[in-house]
C-alpha cells in the first residue's frame, strides 16, 4: 500500500512508521495540510492518515480539498482516517462532516490502526513489481530517465487541471518517443495515448493515462 501520513509531530509519525515496519508499505510523510493536498494531487494513495490539528492548513480543510479534487477527477474516494486527541462525539462528527472515512483517537494504538486499514482498505491494489530488462550500456542513465518521467507525472496533472492541453500533448509526445528506446515500451504506449487524448481534448482519457503512468513508474524495476 501507498500511505500518505500528514502530522506535524515527528514523534507521532515515528509511531506510525514503527507500527507499519515490515509491512512493505510506502509511506509519504508531510508536516501540514497544505503539503498533504499537494502530495494527494501528485500521487495515488491507498489510505491517508490525517492529523486534525496542523499548521498552514488543518486536517479538516485538507480533507475537504482532497474530496473536492476526487469529485473533479471523478475518482473513487480514498480512505482518509482522522487522527485526533479529541474523543467526544462532537469531534467524530466534525471529522465525518469534513469527509473523513474514520475517526481514530490519539494516542493511536497499533491494533487500532491495523484494524481500520483492514476494514476500509481490504482490496488495496497490490504494488506489483514489474521487472524490465535493460541493455547494460543504458543502466547508468535509466534511473535519471525514470526520475524525469516521475516528474512529468506532476506536470501532467497540473496541466490537465488547468486545461493546458498543449503541455500534455508535448509531454506525451516526448514520452512516446523516448520510452521504447530506453526499454520501456509501456511508457511509449501511455505517451501515445496522452498525445492522442490531448489532441481530442478528452480530459477523462488524459487523467486515466496519467494515473496509468504513475502506477507503472511506481512498480517498474530495472533488471
Amino acid at each position: 500500500m501507498r500511505i500518505l501520513l500528514a502530522d506535524d509531530a515527528e514523534e507521532n509519525r515515528f509511531l506510525v512508521r514503527g507500527y507499519l515496519k515490515g509491512s512493505a508499505c510506502i509511506i509519504d510523510e508531510v508536516e501540514n495540510g497544505a503539503l498533504a493536498v499537494e502530495r494527494f494531487k501528485q500521487h495515488i494513495y491507498d489510505v491517508v492518515l490525517m492529523d486534525a490539528e496542523m499548521p498552514v492548513l488543518d486536517g479538516y480543510s485538507a480533507t475537504r480539498a482532497m474530496r473536492a479534487l476526487e469529485r473533479e477527477r471523478a475518482c473513487a474516494p480514498t480512505p482518509i482516517f482522522a487522527l485526533t486527541a479529541h474523543a467526544l462525539r462532537e469531534a467524530r462528527d466534525r471529522s465525518m462532516e469534513a469527509g473523513c472515512t474514520e475517526h481514530l483517537t490519539k494516542p493511536i494504538k497499533r491494533a487500532t490502526l491495523l484494524d481500520a486499514i483492514d476494514r476500509f482498505v481490504p482490496d488495496a491494489p497490490a504494488r506489483d513489481r514489474i521487472d524490465v530488462p535493460v541493455e547494460s550500456w543504458l543502466k547508468p542513465v535509466v534511473g535519471t530517465y525514470l526520475d524525469k518521467c516521475r516528474g512529468d507525472v506532476a506536470k501532467l496533472r497540473a496541466a490537465v487541471d488547468c486545461g493546458d492541453y498543449t503541455t500534455i500533448r508535448m509531454l506525451g509526445h516526448q514520452l512516446a518517443g523516448s520510452g521504447g528506446g530506453y526499454g520501456f515500451g509501456t511508457i511509449t504506449q501511455i505517451g501515445s495515448a496522452l498525445e492522442d487524448s490531448a489532441l481530442a481534448s478528452d480530459t477523462g482519457k488524459m487523467r486515466t493515462s496519467i494515473e496509468d503512468l504513475d502506477r507503472y513508474l511506481n512498480a517498474v524495476r530495472v533488471d
